[in-house]
């Protein structure tokens, strides 16, 4: 015969296993995913803003004006004000050059990646990485170990991790007319003087690469959820999740986020995971969007924002 204290453990035992299975079927389920789509209003701008990238203590919003062909576009950024709104602070300073500069990240360091098309014709590769100072970009250099070097070759969207430990980036092949003719996912791990690929890249994206063109990646700062935006002709561009067990593990079959509608893309995730910003085509003008969700279904690290108070002076925006 058990006696009580046996009987309580068994059934607190029970109770952490139903909790598990809960939280794994929460998972599957996908009820945790981005809704309510709203647009972002940037005071003192006009034009297109696309590929949205919000500073790691949620205070600045970076972000690039038409990347159209025959179009020079130029990173900016903006102040944040409240959930929906930023005021415009300009032209990103020291980051823009006569070509192409676009698609930025930041990790909690300050290090600053962006594409940039100013010497693609000479190095056949567009990655570039600065640091980001005072809320200057100094420092640019071309990332080494990334490109493949091909012509028609180009790494058109990337996002540095938090932590600056990794970079998840897009192998594209161009024709010169868009769409491009494939684009996949890829990461590189950081090493001294650059970036090298992950020989697992493969087996890591092999649920999320297809023949439909897959490319800018977002990953949250514990790295083990990704969004991304699919394209397929005629069917257009939409946003998908895709979370995985470990940092070493391959992510999982994706899931659309069925809420955000309309030709979407470049998801970028919010401080703690509950916001996803993207632009969205929008009666011919590409605007900034943010949705919001109740939980995540993996908790970030507590350490996610202190490494930013190093640029940040730990004054970040709080919705507190």
């Amino acid at each position: 015969m058990r006696g009580p204290e046996r009987g309580s453990a068994r059934l607190a035992l029970l109770a952490a296993l139903a909790a598990a299975v809960a939280v794994a079927e929460t998972r599957s389920a996908g009820v945790q995913e981005f809704a309510n789509p709203q647009p972002v209003a940037i005071a003192g701008y006009s034009g297109d803003a696309m590929e949205p990238f919000l500073s790691r203590d949620g205070r600045w919003l970076f972000f690039n004006d038409s990347n159209a062909p025959g179009e020079d576009a130029d990173l900016h950024m903006a102040e944040r004000v409240d959930e929906l709104a930023f005021v415009y602070r300009g032209e990103l300073p020291g980051a823009n050059s006569p070509e192409l500069d676009a698609v930025a990240s930041l990790a909690a360091s300050g290090r600053f990646c962006f594409v940039s098309l100013r010497s693609y014709a000479e190095t056949l590769a567009s990655l570039h990485c600065g640091n980001l100072v005072s809320g200057e970009v100094v420092g640019i250099e071309l990332v080494a170990g990334v490109s493949l070097g091909l012509p028609g070759w180009v790494n058109f969207d990337a996002e540095i991790a938090w932590d600056g430990g990794e970079l998840y980036f897009v192998d594209g092949e161009v024709s010169g007319v868009p769409p491009p003719t494939s684009a996949d996912l890829v990461v590189a791990r950081a090493v001294p003087g650059g970036f090298e690929r992950r020989p697992e890249s493969a087996a890591w994206f092999s649920a999320i690469n297809s023949t439909d063109l897959e490319y800018a990646p977002a990953i949250t700062a514990d790295r083990l959820e990704l969004f991304f935006t699919r394209y397929r002709e005629g069917d257009g561009a939409r946003l998908f999740r895709s979370l995985r067990e470990g940092i070493e593990a391959p992510f999982g079959e994706p899931v659309e986020l069925e809420a955000l509608v309309g030709f979407v893309e470049a998801p970028a995730l919010g401080p703690d995971g509950l916001e996803l910003f993207f632009h969205r085509l929008d009666a011919g003008t590409f605007r900034i969007f943010r949705a919001t969700r109740p939980e995540r279904p993996i908790l970030f690290a507590d350490s996610f924002e202190a490494g930013f108070a190093r640029w940040s002076g730990g004054a970040g925006w709080s919705r507190d």
